[in-house]
């Protein structure tokens, strides 16, 4: 970065709803064991305690190795059936489980530094990003965004995708150059940490495409599936810090100038409030357009709705909120709520491209929801200073 005038700005992350950004690594039931501990009320609380397995492996004698080996071969192998007075010296960290009566196989990773969990920068960055871009495009941005569609499927038209992005941000109309992109002078740091995650069932709706009665939810071999995920607990509040680079010179000499207003901090809130904003009007009629002869996902539809007329109540311009993580979908990463708004043909036409011609569900698929209180996940609120 250039040594210039450098705005800092402290942003506080309050999470509305549990967020989950994953670290790419799971554990299994082999790796935990679940206590239940005392709380300060005189209650008690269920938690996952995550075991230093090297360590306590090593500390095993020769027949417990044996034995140990023996058993990590069934993928229902819990590590508490095989000892059930683990010494507190080889506990990683402690989650509270809020699955009740259900001990998960199998357990995804919040990204974590030095086993304490934290929102990267470059994810708060990123959705930010998305947010910015979002106000920026119009209907005049249509034809391109369909020469898009015709170079080929999703996974083949993303480098011009990226170029498509970076012609917003940059001064040599998407070139790869990050020297000539206004976003580099836009830095996000890394969040504060959290030592204990909440574990969270997740499961995820669908809705068919022209069926009033056609909510669902996402089956295998006609089971609804789960997932267990680490997630930062809602009502908890993480410290970060947005730094913004000004230097009008260099500016001028990047050809700059006309993209400085992208990273004032005013302007940069009001992108993510209208953002949010369209996203949960269109979480809201995606729920309205449904009835139900199931009475356990018509009280998922309702709670799902009252947690959206919340969320719709704490974005405001001051303070925005923000989508990140697991759950954002295909609505909340992409400027696809845009493009439906704008034409509702070129989204159809992305639709077939993305899930096929004979896709009878609404696009996107799913939605993950908390099993337990079918709260949507990764909604936080920024308080930027």
């Amino acid at each position: 970065m250039f040594d210039s005038n450098i705005k800092s700005y402290e942003c506080k992350i309050q999470t509305l709803t549990p967020v989950h950004i994953g670290s790419g690594n799971k554990y299994t039931s082999a790796e935990y064991v679940s206590p239940k501990l005392k709380t300060k009320k005189g209650g008690s609380v269920q938690v996952v305690r995550r075991i230093n397995f090297d360590k306590y492996y090593s500390g095993l004698s020769e027949d417990k190795t044996e034995e140990f080996l023996e058993n990590l071969s069934d993928f229902n192998f819990k590590l508490s059936d095989f000892d059930s007075n683990i010494s507190h010296k080889y506990k990683r960290y402690n989650s509270i489980n809020k699955t009740p009566n259900k001990f998960p196989n199998e357990i995804i990773e919040h990204v974590r530094t030095m086993d304490e969990l934290f929102i990267p920068g470059s994810s708060l960055k990123g959705a930010i990003k998305t947010a910015i871009l979002y106000n920026l495009i119009d209907y005049s941005h249509m034809d391109d965004v369909e020469n898009l569609l015709r170079s080929g499927r999703y996974g083949e038209f993303i480098p011009p995708f990226e170029n498509f992005t970076n012609s917003f941000f940059s001064s040599r109309g998407g070139g790869q150059s990050a020297q000539y992109n206004i976003s580099k002078f836009f830095q996000v740091f890394d969040s504060s940490t959290r030592k204990t995650a909440d574990i969270h069932s997740i499961i995820s709706i669908m809705g068919k495409k022209d069926s009033y009665d056609g909510l669902e939810y996402y089956k295998r071999n006609n089971r609804v599936v789960e997932s267990f995920l680490e997630t930062i607990p809602i009502n908890n509040t993480l410290k970060s810090k947005i730094s913004i680079n000004y230097d009008s010179n260099v500016y001028s000499s990047l050809n700059l100038k006309s993209k400085e207003d992208l990273i004032d901090i005013d302007n940069i809130k009001n992108y993510i409030y209208n953002f949010s904003k369209d996203i949960i009007e269109y979480e809201r009629e995606f729920l309205d357009k449904y009835s139900y002869s199931n009475n356990d996902l018509k009280s998922a539809n309702s709670k799902l709705s009252s947690h959206y007329k919340l969320l719709n109540k704490h974005n405001t311009p001051e303070t925005p909120i923000l989508k990140l993580g697991a759950g954002s979908g295909f609505m909340a990463m992409t400027i696809g709520i845009k493009i439906k708004n704008l034409d509702k043909n070129l989204f159809e036409r992305i639709r077939k491209a993305l899930r096929g011609k004979n896709y009878n569900y609404e696009f996107p698929k799913s939605r993950k929801i908390i099993k337990r209180n079918s709260m949507p996940l990764g909604w936080v609120k920024l308080n930027i200073n």
